[in-house]
């Protein structure tokens, strides 16, 4: 198995790794959540160790692709591994395992990794995968969940080298047929295919404000901040970003934390064909989830017939639930034009006397 992503490659092992490798295996603190402690103390057990899962041929190695002063290119940062299915040997499913060195985390290496292995999984016919990390592993466990697992049991895990047995937590995915769709989180892996679905928008209509297409990193920015705290949603068939969608905070002070300002785009070439109803009903769902209240859009409007703008929008709005509550005179220039915005709302909670917080940042996608 070989795969690109934007910022590594996944291949197999080569003896020529056992430099990159022997410092990810002297570290007692990634060795003993993988089950494979004690720490090696010589480069001869990492060799043995390599030989051995040439051997297998299911461990990969997770490199970076060659960094801007090249010095980085190919080096070893971490591993995945795919297992056959040790439960009833199923051909359709498959079982994960994954470190990185940990100078190497908190950097969205491994959540590139396992994603872009789930796509080619995809593509091989695979159906399910499993993944599961010892219960005190919660930064493994927070990277299995973002991916989309779902959690199914708890077990245990024999940890050989130590003679000690470990609670365990087991998650699953369903890995859906090419032919539909589904509702994935967006990451800044992204970036560069909804920048595309984006850049029409700003340069042909009045549907967004913006004079100019953002940069590449600029949108990068731009999703890891509202990942952070809200749903930042696409549905994706076959591999591709047909459309995204994303909730902001409506305003920075405390007393509004219960709303949200709502946005969707949808590639030009499948509009009305029930994709932006397919993730407005997505993130509906996470933002209740969230403890949201307040969904509210802000739309611009032509004021008469326009080569740059529709009222769909609008249109489209109201048939998902929200209602109109005001109108901003002139508010955008554009294409020599003035044009209103108008506000609507959707509330989709309700509004108690003593409110509960909301969960920012704990948003899920069922």
């Amino acid at each position: 198995m070989n795969i690109d992503t934007k910022r590594l490659h996944i291949r197999p092992f080569t003896i020529n790794d056992g430099k990159d490798m022997h410092a990810l295996f002297t570290l007692t603190e990634v060795m003993r959540p993988l089950g494979m402690a004690p720490a090696h103390t010589s480069m001869d057990q990492t060799i043995e160790r390599l030989n051995r899962w040439s051997c297998m041929g299911i461990h990969h190695a997770i490199t970076l692709r060659e960094s801007k002063d090249g010095t980085e290119s190919e080096r070893v940062i971490g591993y995945i591994v795919i297992k056959p299915d040790s439960e009833e040997n199923r051909e359709d499913t498959r079982e994960l395992g994954f470190a990185l060195h940990p100078d190497w985390q908190h950097r969205g290496y491994m959540t590139e990794t396992v994603e872009a292995v789930l796509a080619y999984l995809q593509k091989q016919g695979i159906r399910y995968v499993w993944a599961c990390c010892f219960e005190q592993n919660l930064s493994s466990k927070s990277l299995i969940e973002r991916c989309g697992f779902s959690f199914r049991q708890k077990g245990s895990f024999f940890a050989e080298g130590e003679g000690v047995t470990y609670p365990s937590l087991e998650y699953c995915m369903e890995l859906k047929d090419n032919g539909e769709i589904r509702i994935e989180r967006v990451t800044t892996v992204d970036a560069e295919e909804l920048l595309s679905i984006y850049a029409p928008y700003v340069r042909d209509t009045a549907i967004s404000f913006e004079y100019e297409v953002p940069s590449l990193d600029e949108f990068q920015n731009r999703i890891e901040t509202i990942s952070f705290c809200l749903p930042y949603i696409k549905a994706v068939q076959g591999g591709e970003i047909l459309g995204y969608a994303y909730a902001g905070k409506f305003k920075e002070r405390k007393a509004y934390d219960w709303s949200v300002e709502v946005t969707v785009y949808v590639r030009r070439d499948v509009r009305r064909k029930g994709m932006g109803r397919l993730l407005y009903g997505a993130l509906e769902k996470s933002l209740k989830q969230m403890g949201v209240l307040n969904m509210n859009a802000c739309i611009s409007v032509p004021k008469e017939d326009d080569p740059h703008l529709t009222n769909d929008s609008y249109h489209f709005h109201s048939s998902m639930g929200f209602d109109l509550v005001g109108t901003f005179h002139d508010s955008g220039y554009k294409f020599d034009t003035w044009y209103d915005m108008i506000w609507m709302e959707k509330m989709i909670g309700d509004h108690a006397k003593e409110q509960e917080p909301v969960k920012y940042g704990e948003w899920t996608i069922d």
